[in-house]
C-alpha cells in the first residue's frame, strides 16, 4: 500500500494509479478491522438475538410475566456476549472511515488535509476537493491526516452527487 507522501504526491500528479492502490490497501484494511469485532461471523446469531429481544419487549396477556422477564434476560445476556458495545462501535466507525476514504480514493478526491494554500484548505473544509483541480494552486502541501468521518459523509462533492453503497456479501 502507498505511504500518505506517495498518496500525496500522486495528488499533485494526477496519478490515479497510485490512488487506485491506496483505495484497495484501505478497503483491505477496513476488511481487516472488521474481523476485529466481536461480532464478526456471528451476525445471523446477532440478528436472531435482537429478533429475539424485540418479540420479548412487547407485553403479552398470553406469556407469564416472570417468565417473559426471565427469557429477556436471557437473550439480553446471549446478545451482549456477541457484542462488544463501545468497542465494537469503535471498528465499526474505523472500518467505514476506511471504507470511505477507499471510495474517495477510486473517484480521485483528496482525504488528506490540505495546507499551504489558505483559501484552498478553507475550501475543504466545506466541499470535497477533486484532484483535477489542483493545477489551478501553486504551493499546496498536505497533512498526513485523513478528514474526519463527518466530513467524508457529505452528499456532495465538487458539484457532483456521489452515493456510496456497501457490499453485503462477505469475503
Amino acid at each position: 500500500m502507498p505511504s500518505h507522501r506517495d498518496i500525496q504526491c500522486a495528488y499533485l500528479q494526477q496519478n490515479v494509479d497510485v490512488l487506485n492502490a491506496a483505495s484497495k490497501g484501505s478497503i483491505w484494511y477496513s476488511f481487516q478491522i472488521l474481523r476485529k469485532t466481536s461480532f464478526y461471523g456471528k451476525l445471523d446469531k446477532l440478528k436472531h438475538f435482537n429478533e429475539e429481544f424485540s418479540r420479548l419487549s412487547i407485553p403479552s396477556n398470553t406469556q407469564d410475566h416472570s417468565l417473559r422477564i426471565k427469557e429477556l434476560g436471557e437473550t439480553l445476556e446471549a446478545r451482549k456476549a456477541l457484542y462488544d458495545g463501545i468497542g465494537d462501535d469503535l471498528l465499526l466507525l474505523a472500518a467505514f472511515e476506511n471504507y470511505m476514504c477507499s471510495t474517495l480514493l477510486k473517484h480521485g478526491y483528496i482525504v488528506h488535509k490540505i495546507s499551504g494554500d489558505r483559501s484552498l484548505s478553507n475550501r475543504q473544509k466545506r466541499e470535497k476537493i477533486h484532484i483535477s483541480e489542483l493545477s489551478d494552486y501553486e504551493g499546496i502541501n498536505f497533512i498526513d491526516v485523513t478528514m474526519n468521518g463527518g466530513h467524508l459523509l457529505k452528499r456532495k462533492l465538487c458539484g457532483r452527487s456521489v452515493y456510496f453503497s456497501v457490499a453485503t456479501k462477505g469475503p
